[in-house]
C-alpha cells in the first residue's frame, strides 16, 4: 500500500481553478475557504483507489456522521480511521479515476481569526495497485509450444494496421489473417464466414467486438481461443472532435475529424476571422466539452468490462504521460504495443521487444491532430505536442489553425444547413441532445 499525497491550493483559487497538486509524503494541509471542500484530484488510471481526508483538527463526531462524501459526483459510503496516527476519513472505491471529491458538511468548515489556530484538512489517496492479470485471469495458450511462433487471426478496425506490423516485429511471422472491418468488403457475409473458417486454422484470435463479426460468431464457428481485446478510442485530449454528417453522408473534407468549436462557430454566424478566438477553455466549458476527459474514462471503464484484457488503465496512464493518440481514434504504435505486449505475457508468448520511439508510426500514414495547447494546459499535462494539423486530403500537408478553420467554412457553406449535425462521438452526442442551449449542434 502506498500513501501519496495532495495539497489543497485553493485559498486564492476559485472552486473550478481548485486543482490537486502532488506533494511529498507528510506535508501539511491548509484550508482557508469558507465553502464544500471541493477539488479534482490530479491522479487517474488506478485500479483501485481509497480516498483519505486527513482530519488534522478535533472535529465533533456528529459533524461527521451528518457529512456526506462524493466521488464523481456519486455519494460514496466511508469510516473513520486513525492512520499513522492521523484521524481521517477513508472511503475505498473501485473506480480507476476520481475527477472530483467532495466533502459536504453541515456547515462551512471556517478558519478561526487567529492564524495560529489555523484549522487544517489534508488529502491523500491510498492506492491498491492491481495488475490486469490479477483483475482477469486469462490461461496461457496450451495449444503452442514453448518457443514456437503461434498463427495469429487479427480482427479490428483500422488500429489493425499497428498490429499487423507490431506481430511481424516482435514475433518475426506476420499474422494468419488480418481483417479490417472498416473496409467494407469484409462487412460481406462470405468474407465473415471465409475468415470465421480460417481462424479454424489459428492457434489464436484476437477479435475487436463488431457488428459486422460478432466475437460470438467466430467462438460457434471454430474451437481456437477467442479474445475481445480493446478498441482504442479517447476523447480525453481530443475533446472538440466529432463527426458531422449522417454515418453514409459524413462531411470528410478537408478531414473526417470535425471540431465541434469550429461547427458551432459557423452555425452562430461567427465570422471565419474571430473562430479561431474561440479556442478557449471558456468556450469549451460553454460547449460542455471540459468533462471530455471524465466522460471518456466512464466509456471505457464500461468497455473493459467486456474484454479479456482491459485496457483502461493503460489508455488513461499514457495519455496522462505522452501524446499516446494520433486521433480520437488512431492510438499511437508505443501504447498498440504496450498493450499487446501485455497481452503476449499473458498468453505465454515469448516476443522480441522493441525499442521506441525508432520505429514508424503505421496510423502516421492517415491524418494527426494536435492536442490543442489551451486543452493541454487545462488539464496539466506533462507534454505539448505541434499545433499543426496533418492533413492527408490537403497533400499530405501540415496546416495551421487558421487554414483548417477557413476549409471547414468553406465545407459548411456547401451542403444544406440541416445536415450540419454531430452524430458521433455517442457521448458527445447525448450531452448535446442534454442541453437545451446545444441541441441545435445534433439532429433530434
Amino acid at each position: 500500500m502506498a500513501l501519496r499525497e495532495l495539497v489543497l491550493s485553493a485559498g486564492a483559487l476559485s472552486d473550478d481553478e481548485c486543482h490537486g497538486a502532488e506533494k511529498a509524503e507528510g506535508a501539511q494541509y491548509r484550508w482557508t475557504k469558507a465553502t464544500p471542500l471541493t477539488w479534482r484530484p490530479n491522479f487517474h488510471g488506478m485500479d483501485g483507489i481509497s480516498v483519505v481526508i486527513p482530519f488534522l483538527i478535533e472535529i465533533e463526531p456528529t459533524f461527521l456522521e451528518r457529512s456526506k462524501l462524493f466521488l464523481n459526483g456519486e455519494e460514496r459510503p466511508f469510516v473513520r480511521e486513525t492512520i499513522d496516527g492521523v484521524r481521517c476519513l477513508k472511503a475505498d472505491t473501485d473506480l480507476i479515476h476520481v475527477w472530483q471529491v467532495r466533502l459536504e458538511t453541515p456547515e462551512p468548515i471556517t478558519s478561526p481569526s487567529t492564524p495560529s489556530d489555523t484549522r487544517k484538512l489534508g488529502a491523500a489517496l491510498l492506492v491498491r495497485r492491481i495488475s490486469s492479470a490479477e483483475q482477469r485471469a486469462v490461461p496461457k495458450l496450451a495449444n503452442v509450444a514453448t518457443g514456437a511462433i503461434p498463427k495469429i487471426a487479427l480482427i479490428g478496425n483500422c488500429q489493425v494496421q499497428t498490429y499487423e506490423w507490431l506481430i511481424q516485429q516482435m514475433l518475426g511471422a506476420s499474422p494468419l489473417v488480418v481483417a479490417d472491418f472498416s473496409d467494407a468488403i469484409f462487412r460481406q457475409p462470405k468474407a465473415k464466414q471465409d475468415f470465421i473458417t480460417t481462424c479454424g486454422e489459428a492457434d489464436v484470435v484476437l477479435a475487436m467486438q463488431s457488428q459486422y463479426v460478432p466475437l460470438a460468431d467466430i467462438r460457434a464457428g471454430c474451437d481456437t481461443p477467442t479474445y475481445a481485446i480493446a478498441n482504442m478510442y479517447f476523447r480525453g485530449t481530443f475533446p472538440d472532435a466529432c463527426y458531422v454528417g449522417s454515418i453514409d453522408q459524413r462531411l470528410e473534407f478537408p478531414t473526417a475529424y470535425n471540431s465541434l468549436v469550429i461547427l458551432d462557430a459557423f452555425k452562430r454566424g461567427i465570422p471565419v476571422g474571430e473562430c479561431r478566438k474561440l479556442f478557449a477553455i471558456d468556450n469549451f466549458q460553454r460547449l460542455g466539452l471540459t468533462g471530455a476527459w471524465a466522460s471518456s474514462v466512464a466509456m471505457l471503464e464500461k468497455f473493459d468490462r467486456a474484454l479479456d484484457f482491459p485496457a483502461a488503465r493503460l489508455i488513461v496512464d499514457s495519455a496522462l504521460s505522452y501524446n499516446a493518440f494520433l486521433t480520437i481514434n488512431h492510438p499511437s504504435v508505443l501504447l498498440c504495443y504496450t498493450y499487446l505486449a501485455s497481452i503476449f505475457d499473458q498468453l505465454g508468448i515469448a516476443y522480441k521487444p522493441l525499442q521506441f520511439p525508432t520505429f514508424h508510426d503505421p496510423l502516421s500514414e492517415h491524418s494527426i491532430a494536435p492536442i490543442h495547447n489551451e486543452w493541454a494546459e487545462y488539464l496539466k499535462l506533462p507534454y505539448r505536442t505541434t499545433q499543426l494539423f496533418k492533413v492527408n486530403k490537403l497533400d499530405f500537408r501540415y496546416v495551421e489553425r487558421t487554414e483548417l478553420i477557413e476549409r471547414f467554412y468553406r465545407t459548411y457553406a456547401e451542403v444544406p444547413f440541416e445536415s450540419l449535425a454531430v452524430n458521433s462521438p455517442t457521448d458527445l452526442v447525448e450531452d448535446l441532445k442534454h442541453d437545451p442551449n446545444l441541441r441545435y449542434l445534433v439532429n433530434l
